[in-house]
């Protein structure tokens, strides 16, 4: 990965940040960075939006891509957002976290934590297929679960907590079967989705448009 210039924030996400880490967990590394505006009209340069490496494990996305997919509530993206601390903040990261919410509106939300949650489970039958492979199906419903939990903090309260409050919740699916973790994901799915929330049914992209503004500037 070429190095990212200009970090507006990074920091660790995945099952360190949620607090489910165990022995040999992969730590992700997720941030955002500005591209310098002269680069966009200089005359044969390719821009990458998004700088990706496995060893270590970052990946980080510029200002404008991160934006588009925050606003469609794509919870990997959302988790920056809300995470206890930084390894990297600048003060255009620190103006971003302030308007956090105005990428929230009530459609993207239940559709893309839902959404995701739904793939989640979607993936446990398919490791019932194939040998009903325990271990994968209960890190698939860690997942589920703590995705239908974040979206109902963002329905209920605008905002979430991403480190897991109850971690002995999500390792009790360790010793549950598919029936049972199915069963338990369409109670609380229904749950979701009957959720009145408080969000606005559209982001309020004035300030996010000022904000891109502001750090495109020339």
């Amino acid at each position: 990965m070429s190095s990212a210039p200009n970090v507006l924030l990074s920091g660790v996400v995945g099952s360190t940040a949620f607090g489910l880490a165990r022995a040999g967990s992969d730590i992700d590394r997720l941030g955002i960075f500005i591209r310098p505006t002269p680069e966009f009209f200089r005359i044969g340069t390719k821009h990458e939006d998004s700088l990706v490496s496995t060893a270590p494990d970052v990946t980080m996305h510029e200002v404008g891509k991160y934006v588009n997919l925050a606003l469609k509530c794509n919870p990997t993206i959302m988790d920056l957002m809300y995470l206890e601390s930084y390894e990297q903040q600048s003060w255009e990261g620190e103006w971003l976290l302030d308007i956090r919410e105005d990428f929230l509106s009530e459609g993207y939300v239940r559709s893309a934590y839902g959404g995701y949650a739904m793939g989640q489970i979607k993936r446990i039958k398919q490791e019932l297929a194939n040998e009903g492979r325990q271990k994968r199906v209960a890190k698939h419903a860690r997942h589920c679960f703590r995705l239908l939990r974040q979206g109902q903090q963002l329905l209920d309260y605008g905002s979430l907590t991403v480190k897991v409050p109850d971690p002995e919740f999500y390792w009790a699916f360790d010793d549950m079967t598919g029936d049972q973790i199915e069963a338990e994901f369409w109670k609380a799915f229904d749950v979701f989705n009957d959720r009145v929330g408080i969000l606005p049914q559209q982001p309020r992209t004035d300030r996010l448009q000022d904000f891109i503004n502001y750090v495109r500037r020339l």
